[in-house]
């Protein structure tokens, strides 16, 4: 079984460059793997043809990964023009084909060793499941990616690496179980929150220190990324406060909500402050396309980003009018008003600041067709504004007019992100959903569309064509949402202000007159996971 594994190694040279895209392009604000010492046994490997074993498995099956993850890559590497065309060309498709055939070859030689990984149960075990689920994210980021990614938290648990440990170890080894458990743990909160899926471990039962600047684990040939890595991590850690407190919003009685309500507004300032208190010379905020951490800041900033879109968006649909506040339930809807256009505005500021940190990456360096985060981070700030135009209804020409270009520019960049392994799943058929509603959305849309109702019934036809490819899963819960007809899941949707039993719910509007009928809604109801996206979940 090892040796079969290792008959997949490409030659040195082949290896070596993989290895350079990886920690180059892959890795950005994580610390996934013992560089130094993989990188000593891949030396060994391929200089003194050592005699392998079982024993040797996890290591091998992260070496694979570490190829399998590089490939998906390698096109970074290229000359930087190659990379400015949205339009692929067929010789750029067969390019793909071709990685992602290769991609599959160390995948599933990886895979064979699975058992063996478990089995050893070690750091190098944990590191290689991690590149499983990295690997994966792309593909199925709530299901295999998630699973490999709670293996992965499972066998660090197991080693105790979620523990503060100073026993029987060189203070580097510390450093790196911190680093690597740190990675894993941030990264399927990461993945859980934006997916609605339960973590495999509580921060309460965390005591592992964090990352620290230790001069043997610093890369000889590349600039030390650790203040991002910290970054990250606390980035996630807002990410998950503001799931919880919108859990709670949901949960609360009506008269804690404003202070639910408060709770979520400070938490914000809070993530501003610390957002502004980064360095913005070289690491985290610095833009500049010409510095070494160039990519690497633009993912810390669509994830920033990302958090503000995450709590607004829940509230997009929430469009309730107060009159004036003569009694205190109308003051505390007239507050319940302005938060919400807070939120609101900050998210759409965000989704749009998302689609243009997208358009710069394209620009300067080229978009990773792998990148988990930028195809999330531009798939969930397209939606965001799509829904924003929905719900805000005639707000003016001018301001349509710039959604409706910010909405067209994210779907260019989000159609050269969903090719090779993007293009079989679901998020292919988000793609295509959103790029009919947003021509309906256009007003030659509309004229088009009143002139030909089979069109309409055409489209109805081939969105059930489409879902009867997909996943059996999620062709259940298309069909269930596409039934509903309208992006509004009351069960859902957080439910502030909640007066059913009030007079005041005579000019509350849940879609403001938008003009959409029910079909445009139904349609993009058949995003697969369209159903967690206005609560806490993500594509």
């Amino acid at each position: 079984m090892i040796v079969d594994a290792t008959a997949s190694f490409p030659p040195a040279g082949i290896a070596y460059f993989l290895f350079d895209v990886f920690f180059d392009y892959a890795q950005t604000n994580y610390s996934y793997v013992d560089e130094c010492s993989l990188r000593q046994k891949l030396q060994d490997f391929y200089t003194l043809t050592p005699v392998l074993g079982t024993h040797d498995a996890p290591w091998i099956c992260t070496v694979l990964m570490m190829f399998a993850v590089g490939t998906q890559f390698a096109h970074l590497s290229s000359r930087p023009h190659e990379h400015h065309s949205v339009e692929l060309s067929t010789g750029q498709e067969d390019a793909h084909s071709a990685d992602d055939a290769v991609v599959l070859t160390f995948y599933h030689s990886a895979s064979r060793l699975i058992p063996d990984v478990i089995a050893a149960a070690s750091i190098d075990s944990v590191q290689a499941f991690l590149l499983l689920g990295v690997y994966a994210l792309p593909i199925d980021a709530a299901g295999l990616s998630c699973t490999y990614l709670g293996i992965a938290i499972r066998i660090a648990t197991q080693n105790g690496m979620h523990r503060r440990y100073h026993k029987y170890l060189e203070p580097r080894q510390i450093e790196l179980r911190n680093r690597i458990w740190w990675t894993a743990f941030t990264l399927e909160r990461r993945i859980s929150v934006l997916h609605g899926r339960p973590v495999s471990v509580a921060r309460s039962e965390v005591d592992s220190d964090l990352p620290t600047d230790f001069p043997e684990l610093r890369p000889t040939t590349r600039i030390d990324t650790l203040p991002n890595v910290l970054a990250m991590i606390k980035l996630t850690d807002a990410l998950e406060d503001a799931r919880d407190k919108l859990l709670s919003l949901k949960k609360a009685p009506r008269k804690l909500r404003s202070t639910v309500f408060g709770s979520i507004l400070q938490s914000k300032r809070e993530l501003q402050q610390y957002w502004q208190s980064l360095p913005d010379a070289t690491f985290c905020r610095d833009l500049t396309p010409d510095k070494p951490l160039f990519r690497f800041n633009v993912h810390l900033v669509l994830t920033y980003h990302l958090i503000h879109i995450f709590i607004g968006r829940s509230f997009i649909f929430n469009r309730t009018r107060a009159s004036s506040p003569d009694t205190p339930i109308e003051q505390y809807l007239a507050d319940w008003v302005e938060t919400r256009n807070v939120l609101v505005a900050e998210c759409v500021q965000s989704a749009e600041a998302v689609i243009d940190l997208c358009q710069v990456l394209h620009d300067e360096v080229g978009l990773a067709r792998a990148s988990y985060t930028e195809f999330t981070s531009c798939c969930a700030a397209i939606l965001a504004v799509l829904a924003q135009r929905i719900s805000a209804g005639p707000v003016g020409p001018a301001n349509d007019l710039r959604l409706q270009s910010v909405c067209n520019k994210g779907i260019k960049l989000i159609k050269q992100l969903s090719v090779g392994i993007y293009s079989a799943n679901s998020e292919k058929l988000a793609v295509e959903v959103l790029e009919r509603a947003l021509h309906r959305l256009d007003p030659r849309g509309h004229k088009e569309a009143s002139e030909s109702t089979r069109r309409s019934a055409y489209t109805q036809f081939k969105d059930w064509a489409v879902l009867q490819q997909s996943e059996p899963g999620e062709r259940e819960q298309a069909s269930a949402l596409g039934h509903a007809g309208n992006l509004a899941p009351a069960s859902h949707n957080l439910d502030v202000p909640d007066f059913s039993q009030s007079s005041l719910l005579e000019g509350t509007e849940w879609y403001g007159d938008s003009g959409c009928n029910p079909f445009e809604l139904g349609e993009l109801a058949s995003v697969p996971g369209l159903d967690q996206l206005f609560e806490y979940g993500l594509l």
